[in-house]
């Protein structure tokens, strides 16, 4: 129980490198005890291997050389005796226990082979150079008959980039090559995120060849959803940040037929939302250019291609077949969350409460703004003809935010939304939505009036929006029409 009292907490690794250098012939005496005995229990031998195999992991955690590790001597010596194949896991192939942790990737504790596999790539970190003898049991373990210890040294293979590159590498190609087992493969792609840049092009054919691999069999329906949103952003990165051809080819393929793939469009959206504004319009750079260029590619394939989908499949809703419904309500889904990516992404969100301008509380220079409403417009345009009330509030919520950036073009797409999409999806009978449109016609009145009262065409549009929300009975619209000045009306 002392030595378990060791446990690395949540903390920087100044802050518990000493106290657990104090404390450290305690763990030392553990191991001394249970090191040469055959008599103990095996409970009890199993919960000291533990506690041994994690105070040595929070010690080589917590060392950044080989001089800070001399402060526990013998941790070498209790790493590899909690590495005893005698000790749980034991290297036995178990199927059922593969299954599980592709599903959810856990384990019983105690497990000293586990604790001690993450413990052996921290040690080989803190080393700073390599050491056959490590590599050698490192490499065995990558194989090993346990998915949660083939986890702990997949999942840490960018820990040895400063300390041994080529074992590094032998392992990533380990990951790649013969690693099925989705639960550690959904720890092992976040961990080469940080080495993608060394060798983009050999990356991209590995991940284009996990992603075809695992395309071409059946999706089962537990399938962990981080593994593929993993291998769609680690492409996306390939494409937008490290100009991969062949990662843009795949990006391409998936947007030209977004139903087809449309759960790593789904992935993909999300990853993309803070690159809309990438890039500041005084200081030009090429790689933020291409950044952001090819993320509003992303979102504008994505949208005008499935637009036309949910829109006839509205129109004839009664008369689809199951099939037919299914593939629309995927479209939906998919425009669905573009829509919400782009309010997040743009700024919009939470801008009426930043107030860090008092003219448009939206982060970014002016510039910015209208460049991104100038980038983004074929892509909002076919957002207001979606008849669905959550697209057409977070459009609403996104153009409020830019009123002040072109207050023409804004309300033109305001309207829209409302009377295509909107009045077909039934968004005037949401509260919210009123209370949403009532908002922005009162901004105009108070601060672009002049706008509406000078072109016929938004007065139109004006009267025709509050129609709409009128005849479904909501009084604070009925209120504002009584309100709205004679030049107006």
């Amino acid at each position: 129980k002392t030595v378990e009292g060791n446990k690395r907490p949540d903390a920087g690794r100044t802050e518990t490198g000493k106290p657990l250098a104090d404390g450290w012939f305690e763990v030392r005496a553990l191991y001394d005890i249970v090191q040469p005995r055959t008599d103990i229990p095996d409970a009890l031998l199993m919960s000291a291997w533990n506690a041994i195999a994690h105070a040595a992991g929070s010690a080589a955690e917590g060392s950044d050389s080989a001089e800070e590790l001399a402060r526990f001597p013998g941790l070498t010596e209790m790493i590899l005796g909690a590495l005893n194949p005698r000790l749980r896991p034991l290297p036995v192939a178990d199927p059922e226990a593969e299954k599980a942790f592709a599903r959810m990737p856990s384990w019983s504790s105690p497990a000293p082979r586990i604790e001690a596999a993450a413990a052996l790539m921290a040690l080989a970190r803190a080393e700073g150079s390599p050491r056959e003898d490590f590599a050698e049991l490192i490499e065995r373990l990558s194989r090993d008959p346990s998915p949660a210890v083939r986890h702990q040294i997949l999942g840490r293979v960018n820990m040895l980039f400063g300390a041994n590159q080529p074992l590094m590498w032998r392992l990533v190609e380990v990951g790649f090559s013969q690693e099925a087992n989705e639960g550690v493969l959904s720890f092992f792609l976040p961990a080469i995120g940080g080495v993608l840049g060394q060798r983009p092009e050999w990356f991209a054919e590995k991940l284009l060849a996990l992603d075809d691999r695992w395309a071409s069999g059946s999706e089962p329906d537990d399938r962990r959803d981080e593994f593929l949103a993993h291998i769609v952003q680690l492409i996306l990165r390939l494409w937008l940040v490290y100009d991969q051809r062949l990662a843009g080819e795949r990006i391409r393929q998936w947007t030209n037929d977004p139903l087809q793939h449309g759960k790593r469009i789904e992935d993909a959206l999300p990853a993309l939302r803070g690159a809309i504004l990438q890039g500041d319009p005084a200081r030009l750079e090429p790689s933020d250019e291409q950044v952001r260029a090819r993320t509003i590619e992303i979102f504008q394939a994505t949208v005008l291609a499935l637009t036309p989908i949910v829109v006839d499949s509205a129109d004839r809703w009664q008369r689809l077949s199951e099939t037919e419904r299914g593939r629309a309500e995927k479209a939906l889904r998919i425009v669905d969350g573009a829509a919400r990516e782009i309010y997040f992404g743009s700024g919009a969100y939470g801008a009426r409460n930043r107030q860090t301008d008092d003219e448009n509380p939206v982060a970014g220079t002016p510039e910015l703004r209208s460049r991104l409403l100038r980038e983004m417009k074929p892509t909002l345009t076919a957002l207001a003809q979606v008849p669905y009330p959550s697209v057409t509030h977070h459009l609403l919520e996104t153009l409020e935010a830019f009123i002040a950036d072109d207050p023409t073009a804004i309300f033109c797409l305001v309207t829209d939304a409302l009377i295509s999409g909107g009045r077909a999806g039934g968004y005037q009978l949401e509260s919210l939505g009123s209370d949403l449109f009532v908002r922005i016609v009162r901004r105009y009145l108070a601060d672009f009036r002049s706008v509406i009262a000078s072109d016929e065409d938004l007065r139109q549009r004006l009267m025709s929006a509050l129609d709409i929300f009128v005849e479904a009975g909501w009084p604070e619209a009925r209120r504002l029409v009584y309100d709205l000045p004679e030049m107006l009306r």
